[in-house]
């Protein structure tokens, strides 16, 4: 049995600005796949999510992280260069 339209990525979800903590883990319980994506400030800064206690490989000076945290999961982000990061979520 295939999807259907409205089960997938994007579909009725909205890009949203918010507020997130450095090390703090937060959950995915909205019922579908959520994009994160933070904009550093700054090319140099390295930034490390993690979803589901699996560590992405960092991302060296690049002002941009973005990943996908499936249903149900959970993700936290570090960052060498505490605090300026912009945060925006499709949820």
């Amino acid at each position: 049995m295939g999807l259907k339209s409205t089960s997938g990525m994007g579909y009725g979800q909205t890009w949203k600005s918010i507020t997130r903590v450095l090390g703090t883990t937060y959950y995915n319980t909205k019922g579908k796949p959520i994009a994160i994506v933070i904009n550093n400030g700054s090319g140099s800064t390295n930034t490390t999510p993690t979803i589901n206690g699996v560590a992405l490989p960092p991302n060296y000076n690049y002002a941009w992280t973005t990943f996908i945290v499936p249903v149900g999961g959970n993700y936290s982000v570090a960052s060498t260069q505490p605090g300026g990061q912009v945060w925006a979520e499709l949820s």
